[in-house]
């Protein structure tokens, strides 16, 4: 995907010169669904994380439980260490 990448970086860099700062009403639509679709994107992205598959035997069972959300500057924190 690095044509389709570089593609929506350029129409980025466009919107952004042409729209915001040039005033071109065309280009500030194009921005603003771009950044709309970037949005979107990324709050449908699918961020289950399969930990554990096993099989059960008859008279097993397993407990579920949620872990609390790391914040995005604690997980950074981490990577850095």
């Amino acid at each position: 995907m690095g044509v389709l990448d570089s593609a929506a970086r350029s129409i980025r860099r466009q919107s952004l010169r042409k729209g915001l700062i040039g005033g071109s009403r065309v280009w500030m639509v194009v921005g603003g669904i771009y950044s709309l679709l970037k949005v979107v994107r990324r709050m449908s992205r699918n961020t289950d994380t399969v930990l554990a598959a096993e099989t059960l035997k008859p008279g097993e069972s397993v407990i579920i439980e949620a872990l609390p959300r790391t914040s995005r500057r604690d997980r950074r924190r981490d990577s850095a260490s």
